[in-house]
Order: structure tokens, then C-alpha cells, then sequence
């Protein structure tokens, strides 16, 4: 009977334990469905992330070239902006330039013209021995006065009108003659002419506005 009692204990402990096992196997096994679950969602999770990611890089990309061929749009509109400027610049330097010269060049016509009645009507010659000049009043006293003539009173047609641009030597029959009007010595040379068998010296005028700056005159003794 004892024997009996040990076998059924034994038995019962034996299916105790495989009821335990098959207990912990399903409980294993309801485990390992739940991690492999949690391992796709996780694959399904990082697939998706991979794809925002190619997403916003594609997106920072296409945003980077806009950028880009904005900047190089712009930088090409300032270029052709400034050129256009510098053309602007140019062109209005040029006219400018234009203008000023034609503007010198009335100018200088102007002043030409003044100069050219100034040495057709302003300038006057008288060459003579003394009694001539006596005669003719200009070694009156006060007339002729530290080089400068004093027409005041005086008989205007004893000179001849002269053109000072044509007017660049004078001959002069004379051996030594000399000038009573005042003019700057550096601005003339007397010279005589050793070929001739005559007394002809020649008063060449070597600087026009020099020697006419101090006298409209030009009065010679010989």
C-alpha cells in the first residue's frame, strides 16, 4: 500500500512539473510574439525616420540651389546695373566734356576775335629821325614819359596802325636806332645787317605778348 501511495505521489509531482513547463514554455513563447512585434514596429519606425530624412535633405538641397540662383541673379543684376551706371557715367563725362569744350572754344573764339580787332586797331608804329618826331609833336614834353605815350591832345595820324600777329620784324634804316617807347629788353633783339652795303639794322620780336604788355606803341629814333 505504501509502495501504491509513492507511485501515485510520484506521479502527481511529475504531472505537476510538466503542467509548470508547459506553463512557462506558453508564457515564453507569448513573450518572444511580443518582442518580435516590437522589432517590426521598430523596423517600420526606422524605415519611415529614413524617409523624412531623404525628405528634408532633398528639401535642404532644392532650398540651397533657389538660394544659390538667387544670389548669382542678383549679383548678375547689380553687374549689369553698375555697368549700365558706368556707361551712364561715361557717357554723361563725355558730354560734359563736350560741352565744356565747346563752351572753351566760344570762348576762345570770343577772345580771338577781341584780340584780333585789339591788334588791328589797338596797336600803333611811328619811326623817324629827331626833327620827324619833333615835328610830329612826340618829343614834346610830358608826351613821351618813362616809355609811354600820351595821345592826349596828340595828332593820331602821325602813327600807322600795325597788326602785332604779322608784325615780327621791322626794318630800320638806320645804324643804331633806338627805342623811345618802353619795351622789355629780353622781349626783342636789335640786330644790323652786316651784308648790306646800307645802315639797315632789324628790331625782331622775339615774344609778341611780352613786348607789347607795357606799350600799344612803338615809337623808333633814328
Amino acid at each position: 500500500m505504501k509502495r501504491v501511495f509513492i507511485i501515485a505521489f510520484v506521479a502527481i509531482v511529475s504531472a505537476l512539473v510538466s503542467c509548470n513547463q508547459n506553463a512557462e514554455i506558453a508564457k515564453l513563447s507569448a513573450q518572444i510574439d511580443s518582442l518580435t512585434v516590437a522589432v517590426q514596429q521598430l523596423q517600420s519606425d526606422q524605415f519611415e525616420m529614413k524617409d523624412q530624412i531623404q525628405a528634408l535633405q532633398r528639401k535642404k538641397s532644392s532650398s540651397t540651389q533657389q538660394t544659390a540662383s538667387a544670389a548669382q541673379s542678383e549679383s548678375s543684376s547689380k553687374a549689369s546695373s553698375a555697368q549700365e551706371t558706368s556707361a551712364k557715367s561715361k557717357s554723361e563725362v563725355k558730354s560734359e566734356a563736350k560741352s565744356e569744350s565747346k563752351s572753351e572754344s566760344k570762348s576762345e573764339s570770343k577772345s580771338s576775335a577781341t584780340a584780333t580787332s585789339a591788334s588791328v586797331s589797338g596797336y600803333y608804329m611811328k619811326i623817324g629821325t629827331k626833327s620827324e618826331l619833333k615835328s610830329a609833336g612826340l618829343l614834346d614834353k610830358n608826351v613821351i614819359k618813362k616809355g609811354i605815350v600820351n595821345t592826349e591832345g596828340l595828332n593820331m595820324s602821325i602813327f600807322k596802325k600795325i597788326d602785332i600777329r604779322s608784325t615780327r620784324e621791322i626794318k630800320i634804316k638806320a645804324y643804331k636806332p633806338k627805342l623811345l617807347t618802353n619795351h622789355p629788353n629780353k622781349s626783342y633783339e636789335m640786330k644790323l645787317d652786316e651784308d648790306s652795303e646800307e645802315d639797315i639794322t632789324y628790331l625782331k620780336i622775339k615774344d609778341i605778348d611780352a613786348f607789347w604788355s607795357q606799350s600799344h606803341f612803338l615809337v623808333i629814333q633814328y
